[in-house]
C-alpha cells in the first residue's frame, strides 16, 4: 500500500538533492583552477630579452609543472634558460628547429600555494622586425602538453601566452676609429741602409766611375 509523502519531506529530499548537485558542480569547478602565464605579457623588445614564466595555483596546493613554450624560430633564438623558485628542475630543452621549449620542475619538500617564478627564458632577435608571439602547448584534460600537478590531478585550467613587437639591428660595420681600423698608415721616409736607398747609391757611383774614366782618358790625352 502506497503513503503520500509529507510536504516537507519532500522538500527536505528536493534540498538535499540540491545541495549534493551544488557539491558536485563546486568540486567539478575547482578540479582545474591553476593558470600559467607570462610577463612581459606585452611590449617591445630588442637585442636580448628575458620572459619569466610563472604559476599560480589560484587556491590549489601544487607541487609540479610542466611548462611547454611554442616559439618562431626565425625569429627569436633561446639563449639561455635560468631556474625559477622551484627545488628541482627535471627538464629543459630548447628545440631550436621547431621552436619548443620544455620545463618540468618539482618541488619535493614543500607544496606551492602563491604565484611562483618557474622559470626565466632570455630571447635574442634575429633578422626581423615585426611581431611574435609566445604560446603554451596547452589542452584541458591533456597529459603530454603543459600540466600542473596538484597531487594526481592536473589542475591547470588557462595558460596564457605573450605577443612582442620586435626591432632588429643590424651590427654596425666597422670604420675608421671602430673596431676595424681602417686609417691609411703614414708614409715613411726609409732610413739610410734600407732598400730604399739602393737605387741613389747606384746612381753616386756610377758618376763616381764616370768622373774616374773621364778623369784617366783626358789624362792620356794630356800625354
Amino acid at each position: 500500500m502506497n503513503y503520500p509523502l509529507p510536504k516537507n519531506l519532500k522538500t527536505k529530499l528536493f534540498i538535499i538533492t540540491l545541495s549534493i548537485f551544488g557539491s558536485f558542480l563546486l568540486i567539478s569547478s575547482k578540479s582545474y583552477a591553476a593558470t600559467l602565464s607570462i610577463s612581459p605579457a606585452s611590449g617591445e623588445v630588442s637585442g636580448t630579452f628575458d620572459s619569466i614564466i610563472y604559476v599560480d595555483p589560484e587556491g590549489a596546493s601544487i607541487s609540479g609543472v610542466d611548462a611547454v613554450i611554442k616559439y618562431n624560430p626565425s625569429f627569436l633564438e633561446v639563449q639561455l634558460i635560468q631556474d625559477g623558485s622551484f627545488e628541482q628542475y627535471l627538464k629543459k630543452n630548447i628545440n631550436k628547429t621547431t621552436g619548443t621549449i620544455e620545463i618540468s620542475a618539482y618541488n619535493s619538500s614543500a607544496l606551492i600555494t602563491t604565484r611562483t617564478a618557474v622559470a626565466t627564458v632570455s630571447f635574442k632577435v634575429i633578422g626581423v622586425s615585426g611581431e611574435a608571439d609566445l604560446s603554451f602547448d596547452f589542452t584541458p584534460g591533456a597529459t603530454d602538453d603543459s600540466n600542473v600537478a596538484a597531487g594526481d590531478q592536473d589542475v591547470l585550467s588557462s595558460a596564457v601566452g605573450a605577443l612582442y613587437s620586435m626591432t632588429f639591428s643590424a651590427p654596425a660595420t666597422p670604420g675608421i676609429g671602430a673596431g676595424g681600423d681602417t686609417s691609411v698608415p703614414e708614409a715613411t721616409t726609409p732610413a739610410i741602409g734600407s732598400t730604399g736607398t739602393t737605387g741613389f747609391a747606384f746612381i753616386i757611383l756610377a758618376i763616381s766611375i764616370f768622373f774616374v774614366v773621364s778623369g784617366s782618358y783626358l789624362f792620356k790625352t794630356s800625354a
